[in-house]
């Protein structure tokens, strides 16, 4: 009853391996699941950053419309003014 079997020692190194296997393919899901999270906070940060972008871009095309529009509204003044000056009869 001293003696190895061995008839069993495939197995044994079989069993041994399939557990090595499990615990690597373990621990690659967990690096995996680590990742992921990491990325999903990169995407909830980058999501804040861009909306943060898009309200300022908003505010500064709304800014510079409403320049343009104070710029048309004064250019359009001015040129009723003169175009007055120019129609009315001039007396010498």
């Amino acid at each position: 009853m001293n003696e190895i079997d061995w008839g069993d020692a495939p197995t044994w190194v079989g069993a041994i391996f399939a557990a090595l296997a499990a615990g690597a393919a373990a621990w690659t899901l967990k690096s995996q699941r680590d990742q992921i999270r990491e990325q999903r906070e990169f995407i909830a940060q980058q999501a804040e950053v861009l909306t943060v972008e898009r309200d300022v871009l908003l505010l500064e095309r709304k800014e510079r419309t409403e320049r343009q529009a104070r710029g048309v509204r004064l250019s359009g003044h001015r040129f009723e003014e003169s175009s007055q000056l120019m129609t009315k009869p001039h007396r010498c």
